[in-house]
């Protein structure tokens, strides 16, 4: 019964690990991407480095909110509130850089690194 038992608890608790380092994965990946987005809008606007760590976080957040998500319905809706959440941050003259630059601005908004 003992060895039942420790075999159990090993069984769980090596489960739980690999789910927890899969997620510190998923938590690291999400970070290169959202550093690499903001250091892309960054470069193209010329933004100072506070505006930089706000985007940063807004795109962590984004990715975050989008690891679990696969109804293109909350996909979507993600989308809006960051697009919404760029437009809030930045001057209408970056927006209208952004604006004009389709490519990276779907980027931003959306779940996949491109």
């Amino acid at each position: 019964m003992k060895k039942l038992f420790s075999c159990l608890f090993l069984f769980f608790a090596l489960t739980i690990n690999a789910q927890e380092d899969k997620s510190q994965a998923q938590i690291t990946e999400f970070e290169k991407n959202s550093k690499s987005e903001a250091i892309d809008v960054s470069n193209f606007l010329k933004l100072d480095s506070q505006t930089t760590e706000n985007l940063r976080n807004l795109f962590l957040t984004k990715y975050k909110m989008l690891g679990n998500m696969p109804s293109e319905d909350k996909q979507a809706e993600v989308a809006r509130i960051i697009d919404a959440k760029l437009r809030a941050t930045l001057t209408p003259a970056q927006m209208a850089q952004l604006d004009n630059n389709k490519a990276l601005l779907n980027r931003l908004i959306s779940k996949k690194k491109k």
